[in-house]
Parts: C-alpha cells; structure tokens; sequence
C-alpha cells in the first residue's frame, strides 16, 4: 500500500515563496510519480491564492487561517493536520513551524540561519522560528536536510544526531529552444555580455556587497539581478549604474536560458541551506562563482569557483578574469553539467520516502 502523507505546501501562499516553495512542490511531484506515496497537501486559508508557478498540482485542503495565523495556531496545539485530510500515516512539514500531528511527524529543514544568524530576518521571524525549531526537536520523529551544512548547523543547535537525514534537493533538465533564447533577450538592454544572479532580496543573499564589487571590477559587461523584494535588505539605488539591472521575478521558465547565455552566476551569500539557482546554472553549463563554507561549496565543488564572501578584492578580481578570459573557463561547462545532473528529485524522492519508513517504523 502506498504511503498516505499529509503534506504541508503553506509556503505557496506566502507573499514570497521563494526556494523552499519550489523544492517543496518538486519534492510532492517526485513523491507521487514514484508511486509509493499518496499526498494530500495542507494549504493556508484566507483570500490570498498561490499563483504561477507556485500552484500545487495535488489535492490541497486549505486550513481556515491565512498562514500567519495558521502558524501561530500549530504552535498552539491547534488546527492539527489530520483533521483535515483524514487518517494519514506521515505528517511532512516542509515549513520549519511544526503541526501538532498525531501521526508520526517528518520535517524538512533547508537552514536554521534565524538562529544562526538572527539578522537575516524580522524580530517577529526570529521568535517564530526559534520556536518552531523547539518544537521540531522535541516532536519530529525524523528532519530531513537539504545539505551537509545544514545537517550539522541542525546538530550545533541541538537536534538529535540520529533523527537527522541528508536528503539534498534534485534539479530539472530542461532544454532550452530557439525561442527561449529569443523571449529572454528583452531583459537585456545590449547584447553585451552578462553576469547573472537569482535569488530573493534578503540579507544573507549579500546583494549590496556583490553589487560594490561589480561596480569596481567595471567590466565590459552588465550584471542581471533576477528576484523578488523579501525583507530586511535596501539595494543601493541604480539608476547610475546602468551595467547593473534589477529584474524583480523572472518566471521559472525564463530562467533557464538567462543562465545559458550568462558569463557567470554570481552567488556571493553569506549563508545558504542549498542553492537551487547554483544548481540550475551547472546544468546550463554556466559556470557558478561561489562562497566558501556554504551549502554551495557542497553544490559546486570543483566545478566553479569558490571565495570568501567578504573579500571584495577575490571578486573584483575574479569578475574581471571572467570578463576578460571567458574561454578559459568554458571547460567547466561540461564537468558542471555532469554533477549537476547526479542531483535528480528521483533521488530526493527516494531519501524522503526512506525518511517516512523511517518515521512510520520508529512509531510503530
């Protein structure tokens, strides 16, 4: 019999989803097309509806609270999952607030940064998140982690060693067609060459620092700063630097041939629990600029290059390398390709459904 999940896809309707909304529907995608699991998903109340891409494809029963609420609420005892899809034999939270299941309970966590690091974001976040990490602690039979880093920032913060698994994330292959390339040209406002970055604007993303040192290496080429506004983070005003372009959200099927086409994706975070768009760059044969002592240090290995993430003369320097000299690092290309495509959301399918026999064994 297929496992029955009571699968929490809230994060569709945050006002940004972001990484976490993507991963968790590719996971719920991949979990079904395995046909050892059957997903019920948990959605957040109120008026607001998930929109492109962020809708879930599997049946949804919508709690009555708006998620703000609704999270308040789980750690409150109330609302608990199972009331409303039935009977279920695993309640998976792919959001760091815990449900009050009365099924065994797996968790997903793909960083722990606002204990970590309290900065990266509101006062009202921290609080949220330092309790629900309490409470997963003490109420998740199993979490699954996307990345080593995470993994061992989980047990610095003390979850138990053995109910931890690494279950990094997978990536799609797409191609990319003539028309593609086409439709993204109108992002571009010359058809010089670009560096490329992806990601929602928030502190731990180190914005202002990659946008001073681009500015400095003035290369012959602009930068693309693709993502929504999140929280905490004001960008330098670029109305001067017209080598530096914001593009806000760019829709998941653009993204593909903007990192085709790119120099280099630049991904100077201070602090990362995966790296989705550093993944999605090595399939395109993109070659991806880094930082060290991050999940995307795991990610990219030898295949790109990895700096630390204050040292501006590193990334002025290695920004004007790749300007000058792209040829020399197109025989990453293919090496960045190939290990990108050992992560398969198959892959990802088959740790989390591990994680779940593990979750349903131990409670039995």
């Amino acid at each position: 019999m297929p496992i029955r999940s009571a699968y929490v896809l809230t994060q569709c309707w945050h006002t940004v989803p972001g990484g976490t909304a993507v991963a968790a529907l590719a996971i719920a995608d991949a979990l079904e097309a395995s046909g050892e699991v059957v997903i019920t998903g948990i959605g957040a109340g109120g008026r607001r509806q998930p929109a492109p891409p962020f809708v879930p494809k599997q049946a949804v029963v919508r709690q009555r609270l708006p998620y703000q609420f609704l999270y308040d609420a789980w750690h409150r005892g109330w609302f608990p999952p199972e009331r409303a899809t039935g009977p279920v034999d695993v309640v998976h939270s792919t959001v760091p607030m815990t449900p009050p299941a009365t099924a065994p309970l797996v968790m997903t966590l793909h960083d722990v940064f606002p204990v970590l690091e309290p900065t990266t974001l509101t006062k009202r976040g921290v609080r949220m998140m330092t309790t629900a990490f309490d409470r997963a602690k003490a109420n998740a039979s199993i979490v699954t982690c996307s990345s080593k880093q995470t993994l061992d920032d989980c047990v610095s913060i003390g979850f138990a060693p053995d109910r931890l698994r690494l279950v990094p994330l997978g990536v799609e292959d797409r191609v990319v067609s003539d028309d593609d390339r086409a439709r993204v040209a109108s992002y571009r406002r010359s058809d010089r060459p670009y560096f490329f970055y992806a990601g929602t604007v928030e502190p731990r993303k180190n914005l202002p620092f990659l946008i001073e040192a681009f500015a400095k290496a003035n290369p012959e080429a602009d930068l693309l700063l693709a993502g929504p506004d999140g929280w905490n983070e004001s960008l330098p005003d670029l109305s001067s630097t017209p080598s530096i372009r914001r593009l806000g959200f760019v829709p998941s099927e653009d993204l593909p041939a903007l990192m085709e086409g790119a120099v280099a994706l630049l991904y100077p975070s201070r602090r990362e629990g995966f790296g989705l768009p550093a993944l999605e760059s090595m399939v395109a044969e993109t070659p991806v600029v880094g930082t060290i002592g991050t999940a995307i240090a795991e990610v990219v290995a030898e295949t790109g290059r990895l700096l630390p993430h204050d040292d501006a003369d590193a990334w002025v320097d290695t920004i004007r390398e790749l300007a000058s000299e792209p040829d020399s690092w197109a025989t990453l290309g293919a090496p960045a390709r190939e290990r990108a495509l050992t992560y398969t959301w198959d892959r990802t399918a088959a740790g989390m459904i591990d994680a779940y026999r593990d979750a349903i064994g131990g409670a039995s």
